[in-house]
C-alpha cells in the first residue's frame, strides 16, 4: 500500500527511530512521505553517522523495545535542530488505548496501530508487526487500540525446534512452502510459518464475527512477506507495510505537535 495518501502538517525533515530487539531502524520523513530508511545494527554509530551526515533534522521521534535508547539518542541530537520524543506510555496518541496493563503495553505495537489507523481510518483493523517476536493488534473502526497477542517470530520458533530437539535440522523461514509438509525441511516450515498466518486469520475471523466488517489487515516487520502470502490465502485485505512503525511515530509527533 502506498503511503503517499498520507498528510501531515510538519515540514522539513523528520526522523523516526524504531530500536527493535535485534536491530535499529531509522526512516526519514518529509510531508507525510518517507524520503529514506535504512537498517543498522544496534550500537552501529559509525553507519548510523554516515547514514545522517550533511543533513538537518527538523524533528525526531524515537520508540524502543530494546536496549541502547539513551546511546542513539546521544548519537542522533547533533543533527536534530529540536529535542528528540521519546515515545512512550506517557505521550499521548491520536487513538484510545484500551489495555489493561498499560504502562505494559510495547510501543512499537502502540506505533504500529497508530500508523495502521492513519492509512485506513474509520475501519477495522488487525495489525501484525512479524519481526524477533510476533504481535497480532486489533484497532476498532473508532480508533480504539483494543489489544492483542504476542508469540515466538518465526526464526525464534524455526530456532527452538532445531536447538531442543536431538534430531530436528535447523530451517531457514525461506524456501519452499506447500499446503503442508512433504519431508522433514517443509513440513518445519510449513508449521512454524502456516501457524503464525493461522493466529492473524484467526484474529481476523474474530473481528470479523464480533463487528460484522472484515477487518483490513496490515504487516510489518522482517518476515512481513512469509505471513503475507499464508494470510491473503485467506481472502482478507492484505497490507505489507515495511514503514508501518516509522509512519506511526510520524503521527504521535505531528498530533503532539497540534496539542501544543
Amino acid at each position: 500500500m502506498s503511503v503517499d495518501r498520507i498528510s501531515f502538517d510538519s515540514g522539513g525533515l523528520f526522523l523516526a527511530a524504531d530500536i527493535g530487539n535485534s536491530s535499529v531502524k531509522l526512516s526519514l520523513w518529509s510531508c507525510g512521505r518517507m524520503v529514506d530508511s535504512s537498517r543498522f545494527s544496534s550500537g552501529d554509530a559509525d553507519s548510523i553517522r554516515a547514514f545522517l551526515h550533511g543533513r538537518r533534522i527538523d524533528g525526531a521521534a524515537m520508540s524502543s523495545v530494546g536496549e541502547g535508547a539513551a546511546a542513539l539518542a546521544d548519537t542522533l541530537r547533533p543533527y536534530v535542530a529540536t529535542g528528540i520524543m521519546m515515545v512512550d506510555n506517557s505521550v499521548a496518541l491520536p487513538i484510545k488505548v484500551s489495555y489493561r496493563t498499560p504502562a505494559t503495553l510495547g510501543v512499537d505495537r502502540v506505533c504500529a496501530a497508530v500508523g495502521a489507523a492513519a492509512l485506513e481510518p474509520g475501519k477495522w483493523l488487525v495489525v501484525v508487526d512479524a519481526g524477533t517476536a510476533v504481535t497480532v493488534d486489533v484497532v476498532s473502526c473508532s480508533g480504539e487500540y483494543a489489544g492483542g497477542d504476542i508469540a515466538p517470530g518465526i526464526g525464534m520458533q524455526l530456532d527452538a525446534l532445531h536447538r531442543h530437539t536431538s534430531r530436528l535440522p535447523q530451517v531457514e523461514p525461506e524456501g519452499e512452502l506447500p499446503s503442508w509438509g512433504v519431508d522433514t525441511e517443509t513440513a518445519i516450515r510449513c508449521g512454524v510459518v502456516r501457524g503464525v498466518g493461522a493466529l492473524v486469520a484467526d484474529t481476523a475471523r474474530s473481528v470479523e464475527r464480533m463487528s460484522g466488517e472484515r477487518p483490513v489487515v496490515f504487516i510489518t516487520g522482517g518476515d512481513a512477506s512469509l505471513v503475507e502470502h499464508v494470510v491473503a490465502g485467506q481472502e482478507f485485505e492484505c497490507h505489507v507495510v515495511p514503514e508501518l512503525v516509522g509512519l506511526g511515530l510520524n503521527a504521535i509527533y505531528n498530533y503532539n505537535l497540534k496539542q501544543k
